[in-house]
Formats: structure tokens, sequence, C-alpha cells
């Protein structure tokens, strides 16, 4: 008998598992199932049957006229508004707990709205923006409240600046305060708008000032006993203003006459001219005030000056920052010109200045009669050959052609003589 000899190497194949079938009746015996299926089925339950909850929201009142009959008579409400009102919202537990204030809305009635005045109303709450049918309002808290109707206006009122406390360093003077804006809008309701006595821009400073400063403070609004109003019954376009506090110097200057076209003589030895009023009281900033000895006027054009015509008016101008005390704005001005007279020459000497590079310029004119002013003694015998009319070219804008220039009397021999008039002669430039 032959024997069967097991080969140690040989694999045999595992036997393959069953594939278990879906079965109900398995399910029904899984433990785990049944726990998650019973937890559902509790809670659902639970939501079902639960009584209903309540949760009360306070909510502000903001009202609008706009588009009501009350609207079209003018009037708003000027008081009231804001006030909370509990509004307690009745409904199932899942349906209150995505609910807010904003999804409730306060009405109130304005039919029997005619007139200005204090009016007690049935405030009424609905749900807006929530789709739930299981939720309701439930109870409105207060169940009237109390608003105040009246035309609104807007008016401008004067702005008061108050220091308190201000003193100045010695030899310097606290002026009036300085607002950056002058006048404020005030809206609000008319009859409370009635009432207001001023506005005012206090700053509590309470020390010595050497120099100027600004302070930027809120504005009050007082009635018309000085007692302060609720700045929350009006709308302001300026809730605070800056107040300068100035410190200034007050000094008296020097006022001096000054002269253009002067003739070489005269500016060694001046015409005797006196000044009415001869000084001034300014006042302003310190430094400034410091830096200033004297105010020069204006200058006079000596071709201006005949013996007839020697008083003058001119303007005071001042540095920024200083002003006239005795708010003086012009002086006047009386020149000497006794001595003096003038007579009419013919003047043949035309000489240019500044002339274009590469141009030559000509007169004209062979001559020129011109008046002249000048001492006595020396207009009488005057020889009109040593007197030339001189003219300035750098002034003009095209450097060829024919123009009028305005000339000015010269001479080597007379130093105190000069033209009467603005002199006008026609030159040719090539």
């Amino acid at each position: 008998m032959s024997k069967k000899i097991k080969n140690e190497n040989t694999v045999l194949p595992e036997p393959q598992k069953k594939k278990r079938a879906f079965s109900i009746d398995n399910l029904l015996k899984n433990n785990k199932f049944i726990f998650v299926i019973s937890l559902i089925i509790a809670i659902v339950i639970w939501a079902t049957v639960t009584p209903d909850r309540t949760i009360t929201f306070s909510v502000p009142l903001n009202v609008s006229t706009e588009g009501t009959a009350v609207g079209q008579l003018g009037l708003e409400v000027v008081e009231g508004q804001g006030q909370k009102v509990d509004v307690e919202v009745e409904g199932k537990w899942y349906a209150l707990s995505s609910l807010s204030a904003n999804n409730i809305r306060l009405t109130v009635p304005f039919t029997n709205i005619t007139k200005a005045g204090e009016q007690e109303l049935r405030v009424s709450a609905s749900l807006t923006g929530v789709t739930a049918s299981d939720i309701k309002i439930a109870r409105v808290v207060p169940e009237t409240v109390k608003l105040t109707f009246d035309t609104v206006a807007e008016l401008p009122f004067t702005i008061e600046p108050k220091m308190v406390g201000v003193t100045a360093s010695e030899g310097l003077i606290a002026e009036l305060p300085v607002l950056s804006e002058d006048t404020v809008n005030i809206k609000g309701a008319k009859t409370m708008l009635d009432q207001i006595g001023k506005v005012v821009a206090q700053v509590e400073v309470n020390k010595t000032l050497s120099r100027s400063e600004s302070y930027t403070t809120a504005l009050k609004v007082y009635d018309k006993d000085d007692k302060p109003m609720d700045l929350s019954k009006f709308i302001l376009d300026l809730k605070e203003v800056t107040v300068t506090q100035p410190i200034s110097k007050q000094k008296d200057l020097k006022l001096n006459a000054t002269f253009k076209n002067t003739p070489e003589f005269y500016q060694k030895y001046p015409l005797a001219t006196s000044v009415s009023p001869s000084t001034i009281k300014v006042i302003g900033d310190a430094e400034i005030v410091d830096s200033i000895s004297s105010i020069e006027l204006d200058a006079i054009d000596f071709s201006s000056i005949t013996p007839d015509q020697n008083k003058f008016t001119y303007a005071v101008s001042l540095p920024k920052g200083v002003r006239s005390v005795d708010n003086v704005k012009s002086v006047n001005v009386t020149i000497d010109t006794s001595g003096i007279e003038t007579k009419t020459v013919d003047i043949t000497t035309f000489l240019s200045n500044n002339v274009p590079e590469g141009k030559a310029v000509t007169a004209d004119v062979q001559s020129k009669s011109v008046t002249i002013a000048g001492p006595k003694d020396v207009i009488s015998s005057i020889d009109a050959t040593a007197l030339n009319l001189q003219y300035d070219l750098s002034q003009l804008e095209a450097p060829t052609g024919s123009h009028v220039v305005t000339a000015l009397v010269k001479s080597d021999k007379y130093k105190n003589v000069w033209g009467v008039g603005e002199i006008k002669i026609q030159v040719s430039i090539q």
C-alpha cells in the first residue's frame, strides 16, 4: 500500500465568509440603534407637548409722522422717542430662540392728533421678519405712552464767548475772546426754540496769560431765565467751537510820510511835512507790536506836489494782527510848499534807460512842453536846455515797435526841480 505524503509547503485556501443579509429583525435587536431612535422620538414628543414659553424684549419706541396726516400738518414727535417698551412674546422654545428685539415693531395711532402738545397713545407691537406661526405677542407694557408733538424749526443763534478767570501779565491786555464760529444753527421743537435765551461757549481758564491761547469747548444752551437747557432736545450743527483769548500789547507809533520819484536834493533835505494825527495807538500781538517802531504811509509821488496841491489823505496800513485802538483809518499829510513855484518849459533832450540789447530807441517828438516845480529862485532863472526827460524801458512787454512811456524830469545841474503831473512821450524801438 502506497502512502500519501503531505507537502508542508502547500497553502490551503481560506474558507469564504457568508454575507449577512440586511434584516429589520436584526436591526430591532441592535441596542445602539434602539437607543438613538428612542432619544429622537423623546425629543420630538417633548417639543410637541411642552407648554409654550414666554420671553420679554425691551424695545425702544421710534415712530415717524412722515407720510401721515399729522406729518402734513408739520408736526413731528419732539419728546418721547426712544423710551423703552417691554414686549412679551409667547411661543415654542425653538421658535423663540432665534427671536430678537429687531423682530418687533412698535406703532402708535396718529388719527386723532390735530395740533401740537402732549398725547397719551396706545402702543401696539407686531412681529416682523418672522416666519414661524407658533409665536405671538402676549403683552405690551406699558400699554400707553406719552408723546409730545410740535412743529420742528431750525434757527440761528449768536454764540457768546465766556472766559472765566483770565488775567494778563503785567504790561499786557486781555482782549475780548474770539470765536472760530460766531453762530450755531439749532433744530428742535418751535416751542423749545422760543425758550432759548443764549448760547454760550464757556472756558474755565483761571490763570494768568502772557500770550494768546486757544481752547476747544462744548456749547451750552440757556433759557431766558439763564437756566441750562437739555441739549438732547435739540440738534446743533456745531457741538463745539474754538475760543481764542487774545493777550495783546498797546503802543503809540509815529506816522511817517514817505515819497517816491524824489529829486536828489530833497532826498537829503526833505520838504517840511506834517501828519495829522502824527501818532497812532495800536494794539495787537505783543511780539508783532514790539517789532514795530513807526508806521510808514503810502509814498507820495513828487510829481503830484505843487504850490496849490500840497495836502494829501492816505489810508493807514497796519501789519496783520495789529489794529488801531481808536479805529483810525486814514491820516492827512500837509507839505510846506512855501517858496515853491511852477513854470512851463520846452524840453528837447530825451534819455532812455534799460534799452533792450541790440535795439535803438528814438523819441517821436523833438520837443515836449512840461510843467516843472522847484524853489522860486531856481525856477525864475532856469535854463531849460539843462533839463532832460528820462524814461525806463525795462517794463515793456514787447522790445520792438512804438510805445507810450512815462518820463521824469532830470537834470545834472538842477537837483531840486521836478516835473509836475504824469508826462507821457511816444518812442520807437528798432
